[in-house]
């Protein structure tokens, strides 16, 4: 009976989201990796949100159930029907009404194989940006190694059309292989003088405000945050 409620509820909120989708239009920019999702969407929320109005899911909130809340500005019911059902009334108000975004930052994560290519299929982003691969998820139906975990992960970028945009990681080892086999146009980053990227990073450190960096773009345009 949970399982019926759960598919029933998940089914209601896709639709809801895609009402909430086309009637905004916001750039989607999807994030996922191994490590740093968290972090870099909320670098690039910080960044985007100077000049236009942007949203980024809250906490971690990544899975298939998480990713359509976060779109439609919701917290987690839990166990809790009553929760749920309040949940579920604030999700229609805000895919007919929520207010627009320019731009959505979202988190897609992935705890076994095949969760990346669902979630880019019911929210496809315009840029998809991979941080790092590695293996974390190794409990049984999760992951057996690290190639799966790029299997996975590379959905994100691979769902894109040649409008679309992915940034990826120069350093990684597994994300070189997808050189010259993306629609997308790609750009790649790194923070190593020794590797060439299209974007590079340094001069990165902490200071008591947050972070602060330069940013080297390749035509040798720069950017410090």
């Amino acid at each position: 009976m949970k399982r019926i409620l759960k598919t029933a509820v998940q089914k209601f909120l896709e639709k809801l989201v895609a009402i909430k989708l086309k009637r905004i239009k916001p750039t989607v920019i999807g994030v996922t990796g191994s490590f740093g999702k968290t972090s870099t969407k909320e670098a690039i929320y910080e960044v985007l949100k100077s000049r236009w109005n942007v949203y980024r899911n809250p906490k971690s909130l990544n899975t298939e159930i998480g990713l359509l809340l976060a779109i439609l500005e919701q917290p987690s019911g839990f166990s809790s029907p009553f929760k749920w059902a309040k949940i579920l009334a604030k999700s229609v108000l805000n895919a007919r009404f929520g207010k627009k975004y320019d731009f959505m930052v979202l988190e897609y994560g992935a705890d076994k194989p095949g969760d990346i290519k669902h979630l880019a299929k019911l929210v496809k982003p315009n840029i998809s940006v991979i941080t790092k691969i590695s293996r974390v998820h190794q409990a049984e139906g999760q992951f057996k190694s690290e190639e799966e975990v790029f299997e996975e992960k590379k959905q994100l970028a691979e769902c894109l059309d040649k409008d679309g945009i992915a940034i990826l990681n120069a350093e990684d080892d597994f994300l070189q292989k997808l050189h010259g086999k993306l629609l997308a146009k790609t750009f790649w980053f790194s923070s190593s003088s020794k590797i060439k990227a299209d974007i590079g990073v340094s001069d990165a450190k902490n200071t008591p405000t947050g972070f602060s960096a330069t940013i080297r773009g390749r035509k040798k345009h720069y950017w410090a945050i």
